[in-house]
């Protein structure tokens, strides 16, 4: 998984001078102001659920079904997914028409499913950033955050995943609002009902072109039709 880096500044050399000039204060303000504004985080290493129920993806859907987890983890999730998706556009807009990730420095390459790796090309991923903007609209509202798709699978279970590969990565604390609240990652297979996403995107199957979970089929809205018509 690709985990979003953290930033880090370098101490002043102090055996060379006891003062720093004003360009290099202002770079130490910002960096401090950055560290201590982050994400609206307590600190670096804590996610604090009371912080993100602000959040424009905030999903209260997720969190009356599913927990505070579900919730934090999608709006969090989805701040670095569509972040990764900005930097793979900019790689890819100046490359010939049909680049894909394979071929350029990618953050998504690893963690997308390989079989369709050369499928990965510019219109993909602006198709992908839609869909994330209209999902993250649709948290921000309260609707209801049942996948429509295999897209829409995929991307809840990748704001999951870069959430819970984040915290792992620097140890982080989540602070929940309730103490018998926890950390919980399978609620997106309760979510989606099923754990298909893993067997046939995630699990070294081979999938044919008719089949559901192929990626010629993941813009069709073909899940849970009937619930949305009824929203």
């Amino acid at each position: 998984m690709a985990h979003k880096p953290t930033p880090s500044s370098k101490e002043p050399n102090m055996k060379s001078r006891n003062k720093p000039n004003e360009s290099e204060k202002t770079i130490e303000e910002e960096n401090t102001m950055k560290s201590t504004t982050k994400n609206n985080s307590q600190d670096d290493t804590t996610l604090a659920v009371k912080d993100y129920r602000d959040h424009e993806a905030w999903s209260a859907s997720l969190e009356e079904h599913f927990g505070s987890w579900a919730a934090l983890s999608f709006a969090f999730g989805s701040d670095f997914l569509l972040e990764e998706i900005e930097q793979d556009l900019i790689g890819l807009k100046t490359k010939p028409a049909g680049t894909h990730l394979g071929q350029v420095v990618s953050p998504l390459a690893d963690i997308l499913p390989q079989q369709f790796l050369i499928s990965y090309d510019y219109n993909f991923l602006w198709q992908m950033r839609c869909e994330l903007i209209n999902m993250r609209k649709r948290a921000g509202n309260g609707a209801s955050m049942e996948a429509r798709s295999v897209l829409e699978e995929l991307i809840i279970y990748l704001c999951n995943d870069e959430t819970a590969g984040y915290i792992e990565s620097i140890d982080a604390n989540v602070v929940f609002d309730r103490k018998d609240e926890k950390i919980n990652n399978d609620w997106i297979y309760d979510l989606f009902d099923d754990s298909d996403i893993i067997t046939f995107l995630y699990s070294d199957i081979w999938l044919p072109g008719d089949h559901t979970y192929h990626f010629s089929h993941w813009g069709e809205k073909e899940f849970n039709a009937q619930a949305f018509l009824q929203q």
